[in-house]
């Protein structure tokens, strides 16, 4: 797991590979504002690129609360002939998030935790 190397986890509205195989992010976030609760957030992406080496991995992220998933991604499985560069891009789509607050984006390659970042829901008046 040393030779693993996150370059970037971003939270945004989308994100999508062009024809040319070039990343496009659109929509940088790491907060939800919502009048009430539990809150719907339509569209959501998750962007994770990083430096793999040679061999077999298994990828998922998770959405949690006080250590509780809200939701996770299923299971990918990677096979790396050769060392690189690998990008994911999870799409979450109506995911209902039960009360404001911060909630945390887990990153796991192979069950260990790689990353957490943080996503903040905020209640507006």
């Amino acid at each position: 797991m040393n030779d693993l190397k996150l370059d970037f986890a971003i939270i945004c509205d989308n994100a999508f590979l062009d024809a040319n195989g070039k990343l496009n992010i659109n929509g940088v976030f790491d907060t939800i504002k919502s009048t009430g609760f539990p809150a719907a957030h339509k569209n959501m992406s998750i962007v994770i690129k990083m430096k793999m080496p040679e061999g077999l991995y298994n990828e998922i992220v998770k959405i949690k609360r006080n250590g509780s998933d809200i939701v996770s991604t299923p299971e990918t499985k990677i096979k790396k002939d050769k060392s690189g560069t690998h990008q994911f891009i999870h799409h979450f789509i109506n995911t209902i998030f039960p009360e404001a607050g911060d909630y945390a984006v887990e990153i796991h390659i192979n069950g260990n935790l790689i990353e957490t970042s943080k996503l903040i829901l905020e209640k507006i008046l």
